[in-house]
């Protein structure tokens, strides 16, 4: 299941990214070089507290929502996102349910 998410956020950053999401360098960089900080800050923080890391990752997920959202707000043609925000939202009770079970 986590494999089949991780393949799910990469198509979904290539979505994004043909939108001009990365059409500038500063935005790849800092995208680039926080993703690997964020990595590794979770890794330390799921040895060390799972339920809050899951809380954590519970609210970028909600936080990815709301931004498809907004974005659908100005773009509402564009039905792709709609698809990515369902299915972000989905990631968001997928890892609600998981902190119930730990």
């Amino acid at each position: 299941e986590h494999f089949a998410q991780t393949v799910n956020e990469t198509e979904n950053l290539i979505e994004i990214e043909s939108r001009g999401g990365s059409d500038r360098w500063v935005d790849r960089f800092f995208a680039y070089h926080l993703v690997l900080i964020y990595y590794w800050i979770l890794v330390v923080y799921y040895s060390v507290a799972p339920i809050s890391a899951y809380h954590l990752n519970a609210g970028i997920e909600y936080h990815a929502t709301e931004t498809y959202l907004n974005y659908l707000w100005d773009h509402n043609y564009d039905k792709k996102i709609g698809e990515i925000a369902v299915d972000e939202m989905n990631h968001y009770i997928e890892l609600t349910r998981d902190m119930e079970m730990i």
